[in-house]
């Protein structure tokens, strides 16, 4: 198996964010507590459960409040990013006890609703995304 300078610079990338005070966004992501899985201490299984990304796709949270795990982690191209930055996507509502969708597209930005389990806001989400393409 042979993985790509791209991988691995995503990779290393992500594991700089969050492991490294002295990266410039390490506050962004490991000084709020964003971890990564045991799993993806190992670059091959990192690669076994993303597999390659398409031009202009690089790695993505669905919870951008969530950890780097297979589960919460995808390739997105830049219209996705830009629409999942923090408080966009989806994460959980402290107050209100339940996992909350949005998005925001062309500068508007929507409410999609609370939910009962991470994904159940994810699908709606998606759902959504796909209704605008």
């Amino acid at each position: 198996m042979a993985i790509s300078e791209r991988i691995r610079n995503s990779w290393q990338n992500m594991r700089q964010r969050c492991l490294n005070p002295n990266h410039p966004d390490w506050k962004n992501y490991g000084g709020r507590g964003i971890k990564i899985c045991a799993r993806w201490d190992s670059i091959e299984n990192f690669y076994a459960d993303l597999g390659d990304p398409r031009e202009g796709e690089t790695l993505n949270r669905y919870d951008n409040d969530g950890d780097y795990t297979p589960t919460n982690c995808h390739w997105a191209d830049r219209t996705e990013q830009n629409a999942n930055r923090r408080f966009l996507g989806v994460g959980f509502d402290k107050q209100a006890g339940r996992w909350r969708a949005r998005v925001a597209r062309h500068g508007v930005k929507k409410f999609l609703g609370y939910f009962n389990s991470f994904e159940e806001a994810v699908a709606a989400r998606k759902a959504f995304l796909e209704e605008l393409e």
